[in-house]
């Protein structure tokens, strides 16, 4: 809702998204498939605010949306917040509830034991159906089921406690962080690679970045 579909196109040939046809009709596709998508999310959020007047909704816009756009729609709900400032897992930690569908902020909802975790599915994704995030929630299909969910608020997910189904693609170790991990790997690959100058000025881009994702999980340990 930011860019608009000619831009959206623009920005996927620009990128490289976009060589051949097939890519173009691929991206036409999941552009189409996002606006029935936000179409169901906008209803489900707003019957969410009506049945719950007394708890508080945000609502978290991905990056590349429009935050006013959003602000518009739910300018009536005053039990409404729309907000995407900030680290997700501080909204995360704080929320009883995360309703998502193939967003990968529901494996860090997973890890907070007191959080319900719901993949709302009304439709069937298809091709663009992202499998570990629906793994690890609860499954729904109708609104009805959400606010179900919400009013009994049963145990937060069916998974939330078994390490062992995410351990394969969740580093789960309150020894060692995976920021540092990485690092470590990247320190192997460039003893390996010490004569790739070019590979070296990459790699050492990186580091501020982990160094900063680092901090902020040590942080986040200490709340």
């Amino acid at each position: 809702n930011k860019i608009g579909f000619k831009k959206f196109i623009k920005d996927n040939r620009r990128s490289g998204v976009i060589t051949k046809v097939d890519d173009l009709k691929n991206r036409i596709s999941y552009y189409h498939y996002q606006k029935k998508l936000q179409k169901y999310f906008v209803e489900m959020i707003l019957q969410i605010s009506e049945k719950n007047p007394d708890t508080k909704l945000v609502v978290r816009p991905h990056p590349s949306e429009n935050v006013e756009y959003w602000n518009r729609i739910f300018k009536k709900n005053n039990n409404i917040i729309v907000d995407s400032s900030g680290e997700a897992y501080v909204w995360i930690k704080a929320a009883s509830v995360v309703i998502h569908n193939g967003c990968t902020t529901a494996i860090e909802a997973i890890l907070e034991k007191n959080t319900m975790v719901i993949s709302y599915e009304p439709f069937n994704s298809g091709i663009f159906s992202i499998d570990l995030p629906s793994k690890v929630s609860i499954r729904v299909k109708t609104v009805e089921a959400i606010l179900d969910l919400i009013d009994k608020r049963q145990d937060p997910s069916p998974v939330s406690s078994d390490k062992f189904n995410i351990s394969e693609y969740v580093h789960i170790d309150t020894d060692s962080y995976s920021s540092q991990m990485i690092a470590n790997d990247i320190d192997s690959y460039l003893e390996e690679k010490n004569n790739n100058k070019k590979l070296w000025i990459e790699i050492i881009k990186l580091y501020p970045a982990l160094l900063k994702n680092s901090i902020k999980q040590t942080a986040y340990r200490l709340i």
